[in-house]
């Protein structure tokens, strides 16, 4: 009775190299070092001021990387977010300041100049067959345009003078205000509601069917 075939060949290591770990992990390594050498030569590195303000300075960079994240999962790639973000600052500013509108107004107008770029790009790409990167490309300097033209390369501040020699009617409120130097329960208020878009966005990535 002939015995059975005996397979010599050695299995597969499953387990990944030190390379494929590193590619995977090496940013997150690389932060811990840089956190490592700061904590080590600066006294005040590791205290809830500083940390409070670099979690406040990357919410802004963070939302806007989440929105990216979205195009990139289907293989595409948005040049005008950085000025969509940069028109959105202005007409918020100038609803308050030049056109004194209420807070309300203030946070809808941005949203909407957002999803009006979004549908723009979407068309450009889907209806006219665009690649991403050019329709961006365009979109970008299309807006750059318009808030050059619209500011006149000026900021927008408190009591600003306009071209008919009176001043801006509206401030900058308290409340508006709040969104990005506010605290709440000492946590900064742009980090609490940046935590909230990145919980969210994985919820939405991990556990429903079109994400």
């Amino acid at each position: 009775m002939s015995q059975p075939a005996v397979s010599t060949t050695p299995s597969k290591n499953t387990a990944p190299s030190i390379l494929e770990w590193l590619y995977k992990h090496g940013t997150l390594l690389a932060i811990l070092a840089v956190i490592t050498y700061f904590g080590i030569t600066q006294d005040r590195f590791f205290t809830y001021e500083n940390f409070s303000d670099i979690l406040r300075s990357i919410s802004i960079v963070t939302l806007v990387a989440i929105g990216i994240t979205f195009s990139l999962i289907v293989d595409g790639f948005d040049l005008s977010v950085g000025s969509t973000v940069s028109l959105a600052t202005i007409a918020s500013a100038a609803a308050l300041v030049l056109y004194r509108q209420e807070i309300f107004i203030t946070l809808l107008v941005p949203l909407l100049l957002g999803i009006a770029v979004g549908l723009l790009n979407s068309l450009l790409i889907v209806k006219f067959k665009l690649p991403d990167l050019l329709a961006t490309l365009a979109t970008m300097y299309a807006i750059n345009g318009v808030q050059l033209t619209y500011t006149k390369g000026f900021s927008i501040y408190n009591d600003m003078p306009l071209p008919d020699g009176g001043t801006a009617p509206g401030k900058f409120i308290p409340s508006f205000l709040f969104i990005g130097q506010g605290e709440l329960f000492g946590i900064p208020f742009s980090v609490l509601l940046m935590l909230f878009v990145v919980m969210a966005a994985h919820l939405f990535l991990t556990y429903t069917k079109p994400g």
